[in-house]
């Protein structure tokens, strides 16, 4: 079965955490950027910075739906987990600390 509990230990053994994960197998592109988002005049960005060539994507998990995990299905729906990171549709007042980042796996 894809969806398991794992325990986790940190600070060397000091704390343990069970941690419950699910193996999502049906994921779909939804969005590729084109390539002209980083060619700019027909040249491409060579690695010289500011650096802006579009390197991303937009993909949806779908799962059975009973919220199992399985293969490709037309049946698949959407997930929706319990919880995720809600964007604001508002901008943010002063005095407010932000911390964003991003990287590459």
């Amino acid at each position: 079965m894809k969806d398991s509990p794992i325990t986790v230990a940190t600070y060397g053994g000091v704390s343990y955490y069970l941690l419950q994960k699910l193996e999502i197998e049906d994921v779909r592109l939804v969005y590729a950027p084109a390539l002209g988002i980083g060619n700019f005049g027909g040249q491409t960005d060579n690695w010289m910075w500011p650096r802006h060539t579009g390197h991303f994507g937009f993909y949806r998990a779908y799962v059975a739906p009973d919220g199992s995990s399985r293969p490709y299905a037309r049946d698949n729906v959407p997930y929706r987990p319990k919880n995720w990171l809600r964007i604001a549709a508002e901008s943010a007042r002063m005095g407010i600390l932000l911390n964003f980042s991003c990287g590459a796996v």
